[in-house]
Order: structure tokens, then sequence, then C-alpha cells
């Protein structure tokens, strides 16, 4: 669930606009509170490794697939690229 939970916070653009989802999920009882403050960090950080490694594995096979060129491939692997970098220190409730 916290993959799920990861996954959705970086399609939203980041942690920095995680808040009303974080809540829902929270509301929902998918996850507690104390695993999204303890997990979701570590969790969002390998969902953008995992989404680097796509991205790295689709410009070195020229895999344009859904991407109208470089320009757009090179947004995709930023994302990734700079939540990795941001660290672990992602305050998440």
């Amino acid at each position: 669930m916290l993959y799920d939970l990861a996954s959705a916070v970086m399609y939203v653009g980041g942690p920095d606009h995680r808040g009303r989802l974080v809540e829902a999920y929270l509301r929902r009882e998918v996850v507690t509170a104390t695993e999204v403050e303890r997990a979701l960090p570590v969790m969002l950080r390998f969902r953008w490794a995992v989404q680097a490694d796509y991205f790295a594995w689709r410009v070195l096979n020229h895999d344009l697939t859904g991407i109208a060129g470089p320009p757009t491939m090179r947004r995709a692997w930023n994302t990734p690229a700079v939540g990795l970098a941001r660290g672990p220190s992602i305050e998440c409730v």
C-alpha cells in the first residue's frame, strides 16, 4: 500500500503536493499515520529510483514510445532525479 501511496505522491508532483492525498489514505485507514511517517520517505525514494531506472532503460534503448522526443524524455528523467536528490528527510504528515 505504501508503494501505491508513494507512486501517487510522485504523480501529484512530489512531497510538496501530497497533503490531501495522504490525508485521504489516512481517513480510509489504508495505512497508519505511523507507517506513513516512518516508511513513506523511504518508499518514495525507492519509487523515484524505479522511475529513474525505467527512463534510463528507455534512453539506453532509444524507446520513445508515447514521448514526443528528447525534451520530453529529459523532463521524465529529471522528475525522479530531482526527487532522489532531495534526500530522505521528507515530512509526510
